[in-house]
C-alpha cells in the first residue's frame, strides 16, 4: 500500500469513526443541537423586544413633547417624566430628560435641577448631551461657591466634546470660574489663548473681548 492510498484509508476510518460517534452520542447532539436553536430564538426575541421598547419609548416621548409645546404643560410633564422614569436608556428616554431639565430651569425649581442631575446618567451614550450636562453641573457648582469642582466638570466636558465652537464656549466659561476666584492669570491665559486663534463666532469673540476688558480694569 502506497502513501496515497495510506492516507485515503486514515482519512475514511476518520469518517467512519466520527459517523460512528454521532451515532453512539446522538442524544447529546440532539441536546446540543436544541440548546443552539433555543439560544438564537431568544436572542431574536430579545432583539425584537429591545426594538419594540425604544420605539415605545420615541412615541410616548414625541407626543409627550408635542403636549409641552402646545402649552398642556402639567399633562406633558406627567407623561415625561413617566417615559423617564421607565425607559431611561433610551433615545425617548433622553429626550424626555432635556425637556424635564429645561422645565426645571426656566421655573427656578433647584430642587427637581439637581435631582434630575445628579439622578440619571441617561446622556452617557450620547457625547453633546453629556458634555451640555456637564456645563449645566458646573455653572452650578460656580454659583455654590465650588469653584475646583467647577473646573473639573469644565473639563470633563473638554474631553468629551470636539466641535470648536462648542469648545471655545467652555473654555470661555472657565475664564469665568477663575475670574470668579480671583485667578486672574489663569483666566488671562486661557483669553489669550482664544484670542489668537481668531474666533469666526461674532457673539463669543464679543464676549471675549468684555472679559478681557473687565480684567484689564481689575489688573489697574
Amino acid at each position: 500500500m502506497d502513501k496515497k492510498e495510506l492516507k485515503q484509508d486514515l482519512i475514511r476510518d476518520r469518517i467512519i469513526d466520527s459517523i460512528q460517534y454521532i451515532s453512539d452520542q446522538w442524544q447529546y447532539v440532539v441536546a446540543l443541537l436544541l440548546f443552539v436553536a433555543a439560544g438564537i430564538s431568544a436572542f431574536s426575541f430579545l432583539s425584537n423586544k429591545e426594538s419594540d421598547r425604544f420605539n415605545i419609548a420615541s412615541e410616548m416621548s414625541g407626543v409627550a413633547q408635542n403636549e409641552y409645546n402646545q402649552g398642556d404643560i402639567e399633562f406633558a410633564i406627567e407623561d415625561l417624566e413617566v417615559v423617564l422614569g421607565d425607559y431611561e436608556d433610551t433615545h425617548g428616554g433622553a429626550q424626555a430628560y432635556i425637556y424635564l431639565i429645561y422645565d426645571a430651569y426656566i421655573n427656578n425649581d433647584d430642587s427637581k435641577l439637581e435631582s434630575l442631575l445628579e439622578d440619571y446618567s441617561i446622556y452617557s451614550d450620547d457625547p453633546l448631551l453629556e458634555s451640555s450636562i456637564l456645563e449645566t453641573k458646573a455653572y452650578r457648582s460656580l454659583g455654590s461657591g465650588d469653584y475646583s469642582k467647577a473646573i473639573d466638570l469644565l473639563n470633563k466636558s473638554l474631553k468629551i466634546n470636539n466641535m470648536d465652537v462648542l469648545k471655545v464656549r467652555l473654555e470661555i466659561a472657565k475664564a469665568r470660574v477663575y475670574i470668579d476666584s480671583k485667578e486672574y492669570g489663569k483666566a488671562e491665559s486661557i483669553l489669550s489663548s482664544l484670542e489668537d486663534e481668531g474666533l469666526p463666532d461674532a457673539a463669543q469673540q464679543n464676549t471675549i473681548d468684555e472679559l478681557s476688558s473687565y480684567l484689564s480694569h481689575i489688573n489697574k
